[in-house]
């Protein structure tokens, strides 16, 4: 929730905006029809309810080399490698 709200105000990019609408109803699904994201229930002890935790998923790519050429499968393999470099940088 942070980061739509951050993303709408402009704070990711400087000059980007993008309504919490969008990124929920487009980005959000995308992400989670693709795999890069999955949601649990997770038990929040302060409250004893059941929140909905949404946690990155790494892809499982070879760290080798891509693909040759700009196909369709290089661009998911530099999508991938990115997703993965990102969320190994903050410890996840």
């Amino acid at each position: 929730m942070q980061f739509a709200k951050d993303l709408e105000q402009g704070k990711i990019e400087s000059g980007f905006t993008y309504s919490i609408k969008n990124f929920y109803a487009k980005i959000r699904r995308r992400l989670l029809d693709l795999g890069f994201l999955t949601f649990d229930y997770k038990m929040d002890y302060n409250k004893g309810d059941k929140i909905l935790v949404y946690e990155p998923t790494v892809q499982p790519i070879p760290t080798w080399r891509g693909p040759p050429g700009w196909s369709f499968y290089r661009l998911s393999w530099e999508l991938c490698t990115k997703w993965n470099d990102e969320f190994k940088r903050k410890g996840k």
